[in-house]
């Protein structure tokens, strides 16, 4: 978990080893989905109560979490895993799913960090996770990749990049979003000059 969160020192594929696993993926994935549910419920909950408004739990959003990143993890593993098997880069499957699993690590601690309430702070946790699990698929997927002798594989790597942004912004749209009203002078409408009277 830790080289998926500092990525830039080594190589994950040398790290696992001989021994990928699935428990790490699944946990980690299952990890990410409770803690964003439980973070922005907890940020919406704050919201409402600065807002003075009622507060519903919406368990919708588990669901929805709990689709969204498994499908994720699996299907972007068996779709990556399927392209470089057709272009002869010897994938195994599990060390894909290893990349994916593992690559959500970073999606904790953004999620924990987006209860503040700062949209502009929510965006660039958002784009700072982004960054450093793209970076952590991109660089340990393009050593599966290089495995071909063809260049043709080496477009995947786009592939990839755009579908973790698509899921970046998911992300970001469904569990990083509330609003907070801090509140506006009843008299707002009014000329200051009427205020003081």
């Amino acid at each position: 978990m830790i080289q998926s969160l500092v990525p830039f020192k080594t190589n994950f594929l040398e790290v696992i080893g001989d021994n990928p696993d699935l428990y790490g993926p699944f946990w980690v994935a299952t990890t990410v989905i409770f803690t964003m549910f439980i973070t922005s419920s907890l940020a919406e909950s704050i919201a409402a109560y600065i807002n003075d408004k009622p507060h519903a739990y919406d368990f919708i959003s588990l669901w929805f979490a709990t689709v969204t990143i498994y499908l994720y993890v699996l299907f972007g593993s068996l779709l990556v895993w399927g392209a470089t098997k057709y272009f002869g880069c010897q994938p195994a499957l599990l060390e894909v799913a290893n990349i994916y699993g593992y690559g959500m690590t970073v999606w904790i601690p953004v999620s924990i960090l987006s209860v503040i309430p700062s949209n502009i702070l929510r965006w660039i946790c958002t784009i700072v996770g982004f960054l450093i699990s793209g970076y952590f698929l991109t660089k340990n997927l393009y050593h599966i990749i290089l495995r071909s002798t063809a260049k043709t594989p080496r477009l995947l790597v786009i592939g990839i990049l755009i579908s973790h942004f698509i899921v970046a912004c998911i992300f970001k749209v469904k569990f990083f979003s509330y609003d907070i009203n801090l509140g506006v002078l009843p008299d707002a409408g009014k000329n200051i000059a009427d205020i003081g009277n």
